[in-house]
């Protein structure tokens, strides 16, 4: 499986959820630490779907923040 292919559906998982924690993550997907970093990085730098909780909990942020940025461009639009 490729990263994106991955990346897609812990997306997918995280959105379902709502919180998911590292370590299911980890079981889930059969991932080692570095793995897991670069998915973290992603999801919440590269992507901004999610924020981190304590280190050990993914929160889905994506609804939220894919709204603010469409009505902030909305707003610049008009």
């Amino acid at each position: 499986m490729t990263f994106e292919e991955l990346l897609d559906q812990a997306i997918a998982m995280l959105q379902r959820r709502g919180r998911v924690t590292y370590g299911a993550l980890k079981r889930q997907f059969d991932l080692d630490d570095a793995y897991l970093a670069d998915l973290k990085a992603e999801i919440i730098k590269g992507q901004r779907l999610a924020v981190d909780e304590d280190g050990e909990v993914l929160v889905w942020m994506g609804g939220a923040a894919s709204h603010r940025r469409a009505h902030k461009h909305m707003n610049h639009n008009s």
